[in-house]
């Protein structure tokens, strides 16, 4: 963090690498639309689908109710405004290795693993 004087005023300004938006002074103001990108959509919509989709084969499945619950903790992450990719990453492999025995289950995680991949490259 540096401190700076300007005009007779104190102000600190931290770590900014990722900030948007930025403004310093009086009567500063911004305005920032961000729109999310049409690849992050596309992994929210599957993981919807995913989610949806547990509900046809849960009985074929030990741990659905866990499943389910990494699912949705994978959707929360990639639907925030700077996914951390990795986190929902490592989500879908433990889901993986959980849906291994349904070949359905298992191409919807592959082709949300492959979305990702895109993504964070």
């Amino acid at each position: 963090m540096s401190d700076s004087k300007r005009d007779g005023l104190n102000f600190s300004v931290g770590n900014i690498q990722n900030s948007t938006g930025i403004v310093i002074g009086n009567e500063s103001s911004v305005s920032v639309n961000q729109t999310v990108p049409s690849m992050h959509v596309e992994v929210i919509v599957q993981l919807d689908e995913f989610i949806r989709s547990l509900g046809s084969y849960g009985n074929s499945l030990t741990d659905a109710h866990d499943i389910r619950e990494c699912a949705a903790a994978a959707r929360a992450e990639a639907a925030e405004p700077t996914p951390r990719w990795h986190v929902v990453s490592r989500l879908l492999k433990r889901i993986a290795a959980s849906v291994a025995s349904v070949a359905a289950l298992t191409e919807a995680i592959s082709n949300i693993q492959t979305l990702i991949a895109h993504i964070a490259s």
